[in-house]
């Protein structure tokens, strides 16, 4: 009988820059179906998405920055609200211009 493992995996708390990262991820297979959401929230919330990641004001910069020290170890490349931006640009830039 092998040896029963009794370690628990460690579960990182979700956050929203993580769930996005993950939702585009999962919705690589179907870009078109981002696009369409994205485009229906900005008919149902009257505003207007960019052509791609920028931060949509500097209070945002103090937010991120507070929100990021409130995970315990939140990945190399998040550290920083342009890295981030970089990040989250690699996944939704092509959707926001129309490209992907």
């Amino acid at each position: 009988m092998p040896p029963t493992d009794t370690t628990t995996a460690v579960v990182r708390p979700r956050t929203r820059v993580h769930t996005g990262c993950g939702a585009a991820n999962d919705t690589g297979r179907d870009t078109e179906k981002l696009r369409t959401a994205l485009q229906n929230q900005q008919h149902i919330r009257v505003i207007t998405l960019p052509s791609r990641m920028v931060l949509p004001g500097e209070e945002r910069l103090v937010g991120y920055e507070k929100f990021i020290s409130t995970l315990q170890q939140p990945r190399a490349e998040l550290h920083g609200v342009d890295n981030a931006l970089v990040v989250a640009g690699a996944l939704l830039d092509p959707i926001l211009t129309d490209d992907g």
